[in-house]
């Protein structure tokens, strides 16, 4: 059976079964042939003979090209990383909430590093029972999060997107997330952090 990769732009993926249209180019690659054309123009005994071939090696590119498999990757990190830094600005929020002001935290990553001193047991005390109370959230989760968004800043630059997809609640905001989640290939860990962090923001759960 000859080896199929789908080009989609600058992304090659290999496929053990791909659905070839007429206006679809094939190229065609062994150590004797390397030409391109349209499917429609591969009459079905040729088209039968080549994809049977071991030899063979085809290049798809679809008439119709959807998003890279990389772009949608890289876009589904950017809006989690976004939803993170949401959750994180919440957070915030909500433990400066009734603390005198002189002890209170300019911004998340300032509280974020306090929490990692290993005399801060107060302070994880009181990050753990607002985390608790609100989503269910440990402060393992916390670090997931953290983690996961800053190996993210390590790879992607790029301006901050506007969460639109999960601002509606219920049915399309779980569908929203769970996409997300599923796109960005996150494992079972950070996926479940990731849920708590919708619930923090919007209430609701998956």
């Amino acid at each position: 059976m000859a080896t199929f990769l789908e080009q989609n732009r600058t992304c090659l993926k290999r496929r053990s079964a791909l659905q070839v249209g007429p206006k679809d180019t094939v190229t065609r690659l062994t150590y004797r042939y390397n030409e391109t054309r349209r499917r429609e123009q591969i009459n079905e005994q040729e088209w039968e003979s080549i994809i049977n071939d071991k030899n063979h090696m085809l290049i798809v590119v679809k008439k119709d090209e959807e998003k890279c498999f990389g772009v949608i990757q890289y876009e589904a990190m950017n809006k989690i990383s976004d939803i993170i830094g949401s959750w994180s600005e919440s957070f915030l929020l909500a433990f400066n909430s009734g603390v005198d002001e002189r002890k209170q935290f300019v911004n998340f990553n300032t509280l974020y590093r306090e929490l990692l001193k290993p005399t801060s047991n107060g302070l994880k005390k009181r990050v753990g029972a607002i985390a608790h109370n609100c989503s269910g959230m440990t402060i393992r989760d916390i670090h997931l999060l953290v983690q996961y968004k800053r190996y993210r800043n390590q790879i992607i630059h790029r301006g901050n997107w506007e969460p639109t997809e999960v601002q509606e609640k219920a049915t399309r905001l779980l569908r929203s997330a769970h996409t997300l989640a599923n796109e960005a290939n996150l494992d079972q860990e950070y996926r479940e952090s990731f849920a708590k962090a919708i619930k923090w923001l919007y209430n609701t759960t998956w």
